[in-house]
């Protein structure tokens, strides 16, 4: 069942700028790509549907590369901001640093938030599911 949670981590983690950041901000990243991935999933399986989470992710990445010249998980996108261009200051914990916001805790607060606005909404899927499932019969 974590299979796409799995993969999608391998591919969307980049640890390629690990020597600009420290290896706690590279753990940060690839914990919030892992939370991302089970928000995604939550996403989708609570509205049987994977468009709403695709939807999310491409502006999400769409928004933060082109729309404020932030590095997207730690890529730059080496494209002029088309509406501001922003220099994150502060800490690294908050900022996401050289990472951009996935690497910040604020993104891993949202994605716990959006999974436990999911669970509810799953969990009540799957109790459907069971009350509607034929019981076995014994003779």
């Amino acid at each position: 069942r974590f299979a796409p949670v799995v993969a999608f981590t391998l591919v969307g983690a980049n640890d390629s700028d690990a020597s600009v950041g420290l290896a706690e901000s590279v753990l940060l990243v690839t914990f919030n790509v892992v939370l991302f991935g089970l928000f995604a999933c939550a996403w989708s399986v609570a509205t049987n549907s994977i468009w709403g989470a695709m939807g999310w992710h491409a502006g999400w990445n769409w928004l933060l590369a082109t729309g404020f010249e932030v590095p997207v998980t730690g890529l730059d996108a080496h494209v002029p901001a088309l509406l501001v261009s922003c220099t994150p200051t502060g800490r690294d914990v908050l900022t996401g640093g050289p990472h951009g916001p996935e690497g910040s805790i604020l993104c891993t607060a949202f994605f716990l938030i959006g999974i436990a606005f999911f669970a509810p909404r799953i969990a009540r899927q799957h109790r459907e599911l069971r009350k509607a499932a034929p019981t076995p019969q014994h003779p």
